[in-house]
């Protein structure tokens, strides 16, 4: 999965709209949790793949040509 930040939301006008990161737990993996700690074990572990980017701090965003529309300008 890859989630759209602000950034990629300035570029395509709203089109790709920026991603709040959020955990889940599911009631899988409450179940398993439930089993570590009674296991005795202190260490849990959980596993994320995360891919970050930014374009450059000096340079002025705005939607692509594709994306370029009055409305998506003003935003």
């Amino acid at each position: 999965m890859l989630q759209g930040g602000i950034q990629l939301e300035m570029l395509t006008g709203g089109l790709i709209q920026a991603g709040m990161h959020e955990v889940i737990l599911t009631a899988d993996g409450k179940k398993k949790l439930e089993e570590v700690k009674k296991s005795g074990k202190t260490n849990y572990w959980r596993v994320a793949a995360l891919l970050f980017a930014q374009i450059s701090h000096k340079t002025v965003l705005e939607p692509l040509a594709k994306f370029r529309t009055a409305e998506s300008v003003n935003k």
